[in-house]
């Protein structure tokens, strides 16, 4: 009985050190500290937009919006099927690259001047896959095309 005071009392100190010792960089999305984002772009409120590429073959990645005064308003996990059914034919890069971040690869294809942008994450299955981004030239998306990878 008194050793499980004591278990309920290291818990309940453990759950005060880790409430208020977290530093601003951790957040929910990847559970501890990212260190230096990837990417970092400015929003038109004074905010900011960091993205955070953690995970096996980076197939996580956290975008987190920060007010002008510093505070986290959002975090949230965008490689996921979700968010990439709302990238579509059209949209430029930028809208691509506010929307799910910077992607882990491009490969060129000179021959219909294009370029794909790809992305590693793991489906709703749980399993591995590619998500890739095809955009032209003049920088607007012309595809998408999604596809698991062999085990």
């Amino acid at each position: 009985m008194v050793s499980l005071k004591l278990i309920d009392r290291i818990a309940v100190a453990a759950i005060f050190v880790t409430s208020f010792a977290v530093p601003a960089a951790s957040f929910a999305c990847a559970g501890g500290t990212r260190g230096e984002p990837a990417t970092r772009l400015s929003m038109n409120d004074g905010g900011e937009r960091r993205f955070y590429t953690t995970g096996p073959l980076g197939t996580t990645t956290c975008r987190v919006d920060v007010a002008a005064g510093g505070k986290v308003v959002a975090d949230v996990q965008v490689l996921n099927d979700d968010v990439f059914q709302t990238i579509s034919a059209g949209m430029p890069v930028r809208d691509v690259l506010a929307i799910i971040g910077p992607p882990s690869g491009k490969m060129r294809f000179e021959r219909t001047k294009t370029t794909a942008w790809e992305y590693h994450y793991q489906d709703s299955w749980g399993y591995t896959a590619d998500f890739s981004v095809i955009v032209d030239d003049a920088g607007i998306v012309v595809g998408k095309f999604r596809a698991r990878r062999d085990a």
